[in-house]
């Protein structure tokens, strides 16, 4: 009998293990190409539901982006103008991102971290 490649004998003895880790890294791999697909209808429902949401204003979005692993969403572009008084915009915010605390989720519980960079409002 010939003698086996330690490789060959290792992968015998954690065949489970190294299945369940092919199948986990192919599922986060899948998750992140997968979040790129959704960030147009992220931005369009956004978009919507804030404009749904406030009288006498109008925002626009240029990108959002969720990062499905991470439970990130990121905002870029956000604009909120009044529409009595068009320009300049009430707030330009060029990226805002809020961090979703996966385990609180599980309690049924939505808790997020918001962060946010170069907010302007040029109203005075």
């Amino acid at each position: 009998m010939a003698s086996e490649s330690p490789a060959i004998g290792a992968y015998r003895r954690h065949r489970v293990l190294f299945w369940f880790l092919a199948l986990t890294g192919g599922v986060a791999v899948a998750l992140f190409i997968a979040s790129f697909f959704f960030d147009d209808i992220i931005r369009e429902h956004a978009q919507v539901a804030m404009n749904e949401n406030i009288k006498g204003y109008h925002v626009s979005l240029e990108h959002a982006h969720l990062q499905l692993l991470g439970g990130i969403l990121t905002l870029n572009g956000l604009k909120v103008i009044q529409q009595a008084h068009p320009d300049p915009p009430v707030a330009d915010v060029s990226m805002m991102r809020f961090h979703i605390q996966v385990r609180e989720l599980l309690w049924r519980r939505v808790v997020a971290d918001c962060a946010t960079a170069e907010a302007q409002s040029p109203r005075r």
